[in-house]
């Protein structure tokens, strides 16, 4: 058995985290300065920072959001620094595109959790849902084609929605703490 020092045990803790969250931490990073060389350039040096002030990270928070954190400092030490250059973001901009990319990124992790979710409803709710929603089929319809009351089928599709709607809130929840 191979004894693992404390170092190399954060150090894996570390890789399995960023490796989780790389392409999100990138991609944010080009959402702010979309020029593919400097946004490696600052990516590289984003990690480097985030593996040296990796002991202040609390691991019962979000990686993401600390990471995010760091990147953005490194991109607005950056865009000051090139001051002389024609196309400056203000302060101002730069929060307006942070603001902007949190909300694509709440939008994304909705639609994968609600992807999962989907995929454990039992297969009577996902025909409903299909009917409903790949189908274009009003209540009405679907009740009819399934020989059930219309109210009936009103309560279905509430209780569908209640349970997908609990599954996608616990989904985001357990993916922000990763």
């Amino acid at each position: 058995m191979v004894n693992m020092s404390k170092k190399d045990s954060e150090y894996s803790v570390f890789l399995d985290l960023l490796l989780k969250h790389q392409e999100k931490i990138y991609a944010y990073i080009f959402a702010l300065l979309p020029n593919s060389s400097v946004a490696d350039d600052l990516m590289q040096e984003t990690v480097m920072v985030m593996w040296e002030k990796f002991e202040t990270f609390r691991p019962e928070t979000s990686f993401y959001a600390w990471a995010k954190k760091i990147a953005y400092y490194k991109v607005t030490n950056y865009l000051r620094k090139q001051a002389r250059s024609k196309v400056l973001f203000t302060d101002e901009a730069l929060e307006s595109i942070d603001r902007e990319a949190r909300i694509f990124e709440s939008t994304d992790l909705r639609m994968v959790a609600l992807d999962e979710c989907l995929k454990k409803l039992k297969d009577p709710d996902k025909q409903i849902i299909k009917k409903k929603y790949a189908a274009s089929l009003t209540i009405k319809e679907i009740a009819e084609e399934m020989g059930r009351s219309i109210p009936g089928m009103y309560k279905v599709v509430a209780r569908i929605h209640h349970i997908l709607e609990i599954c996608v809130k616990r989904r985001i929840n357990v993916t922000e703490r990763a």
